[in-house]
């Protein structure tokens, strides 16, 4: 079965966007140490019951659990979603395309064992629109357990983004790779949770980047408290779209960066 290309913290960010543009899909080596990753797991295991625990459908799953408002909960998931490895990524993908990049949504996903396969999907189709040559988002999926053929590790399909052509299970390779690494996807690019055929769940953090200008998938404004915005550092607030961008959209009284004082 074919697989992703894997990089360590040294491998040149080069190699690692034409890799990615390329297949769709990379696995970033260790992106965060087994404790952080066993952290993670603690922090966000409240979140589950705060969004009611497991999913309920065929496309989350039967035996699935989900979590968002992760932020009011862990600030080690503050931490990972401004990995600068990932950002350095974000800047390659999305930044040519948009005066700033934005959080889409981030979610703890445990896979218990007897689920099925998750259809394959593309993310980015949450959008009514497709531009050439533009990608609109891209997701980070960290591992907080290891990933194998046998206990869910996220599928994807490499070389195949077309819109018109919905490849099959055969034609994806299984994202196997270490607790604390990371597969990074295209919005574009056709993935699926694997099934768990194993003893033991697997969990992971998954979190979606997307054009500053397009809607996000999670609404942080409602989501998150106040007073928890309020204490997060200003890169994250940045990142879930807490400023004004470019001389139009979002602006708002007493915004702290006011780059256009002669516009809003």
């Amino acid at each position: 079965m074919d697989s992703l290309q894997s990089f360590d913290d040294n491998a040149p960010i080069e190699r690692v966007i034409t890799a990615l543009l390329k297949d769709g899909a990379v696995i970033l080596e260790k992106l965060i140490s087994d404790d952080e990753a066993e952290q993670l797991k603690a922090e966000i295991e409240p979140a589950y019951d705060a969004f009611h625990g497991k999913a309920n459908s065929k496309f989350y799953g039967f035996k699935t659990r989900r979590a968002l408002r992760l932020f009011e909960y862990s600030n080690k998931a503050i931490e990972v979603c401004s990995h600068p490895r990932v950002l350095e990524i974000a800047d390659n993908i999305l930044l040519p395309h948009c005066d700033y990049y934005q959080i889409d949504k981030s979610v703890g996903i445990e896979i218990f064992p007897g689920e099925d396969k998750q259809a394959i999907h593309r993310d980015d189709v949450q959008y009514p629109i497709q531009m050439q040559g533009m990608n609109l988002m891209f997701s980070c999926l960290v591992a907080l357990d290891e990933f194998t053929h046998d206990n869910g590790a996220t599928l994807v399909v490499k070389n195949n983004r077309s819109i018109h052509n919905e490849p099959t299970y055969d034609q994806a390779c299984s994202a196997v790779m270490s607790k604390g690494s990371a597969v990074v996807y295209l919005g574009s690019t056709y993935h699926g949770g694997g099934s768990n055929d194993s003893l033991h769940s697997r969990s992971a953090l998954a979190t979606m980047y997307s054009l500053g200008w397009l809607r996000q998938a999670e609404n942080p404004y409602l989501s998150l408290a106040p007073e928890t915005v309020e204490k997060l550092p200003l890169r994250t607030k940045q990142l879930l779209g807490y400023r004004q961008f470019g001389k139009y959209l979002g602006h708002y009284p007493r915004d702290p960066e006011r780059r256009y004082p002669g516009g809003y």
